[in-house]
């Protein structure tokens, strides 16, 4: 038996930052639409192939930090972590973890 499971989301984050200098701490509240597929193969009885999606609007809370790169002005590093738990017939629950650039063309200083 095999399995293959994916999930892909359109989402957004509102965020707070907590202080008006280069490297910043922040909480936000994030919401989106996800999808989940599983597809599996089982060969108890001969080939048989199964797909099922489930279709779910979650949201989140998220905490980060907002550090200056001092590579250019303008040029940040985010980090995030966020709790994410999509609720329908079975509960599926995951933290996440994300490392972007974020790049301000007016940056308050």
């Amino acid at each position: 038996m095999s399995y293959e499971q994916q999930i892909g989301s359109i989402e957004g984050t509102l965020k707070y930052y907590f202080l008006d200098k280069q490297s910043r701490p922040f909480i936000g509240l994030g919401g989106g639409y996800f999808e989940e597929s599983l597809k599996m193969d089982t060969k108890i009885q001969g080939p048989y192939f199964n797909e099922s999606y489930r279709d779910v609007f979650s949201i989140y809370p998220a905490v980060g930090y907002l550090f200056d790169s001092k590579i250019t002005e303008g040029l940040y590093i985010n980090t995030e972590l966020s709790y994410h738990s999509l609720f329908k017939e079975v509960t599926l629950e995951h933290f996440i973890f994300n490392v972007g650039l974020y790049y301000s063309f007016n940056f308050n200083n």
